[in-house]
């Protein structure tokens, strides 16, 4: 069964057994978790054993379904143009506000420090990529910072 919808984004996850919840009360019972490494625990990498197929292959699904779906387009571009046409529209229907350029220094909240020299030799703050990405897996996040997010003083 072949299924077409358009999406103007999509977000793939692999499961991933947090302490404290019923995956990983199930699959720890199993034996079926390999890492306990919290950094390995990003909902972007397997630390168990599927039943069904090896971990290197539900891992290689994973990267599959990222490369598939943002193979003509990558997803900062779709943002981008998402992002266009919400603009657009709100224009068009007169409820469009301009964002508050005076907050673009502020973070969750408190002071961003800037720590992150940009390609474009600008300074900025920008919170790392969440999302991997098989055949370009990097340090730096789209805007080509390669400092995360520092929230401060």
């Amino acid at each position: 069964m072949h299924l077409e919808i358009e999406l103007d984004m999509a977000e793939f996850t692999v499961l991933t057994p947090f302490p404290h919840t019923k995956a990983y009360d199930e699959l720890k019972a199993q034996d079926r978790i390999f890492s306990y490494d919290w950094n390995d625990s990003s909902a972007d990498k397997v630390v168990y054993y599927p039943k069904q197929m090896s971990p290197d292959k539900l891992q290689q699904l994973f990267y599959d379904a990222w490369d598939t779906f943002y193979q003509d387009e990558s997803q900062e571009m779709k943002m981008f143009k998402l992002f266009q046409r919400a603009i657009q529209k709100e224009m068009a229907d007169d409820t469009f506000r301009p964002r508050n350029r005076a907050l673009a220094s502020r973070a969750f909240g408190k002071e961003a420090r800037s720590g992150a020299t940009c390609r474009r030799g600008r300074t900025g703050v920008f919170a790392e990529m969440s999302r991997p990405r098989s055949q370009f897996d990097r340090k730096e996040n789209p805007q080509g910072c390669s400092s995360p997010l520092r929230v401060g003083p």
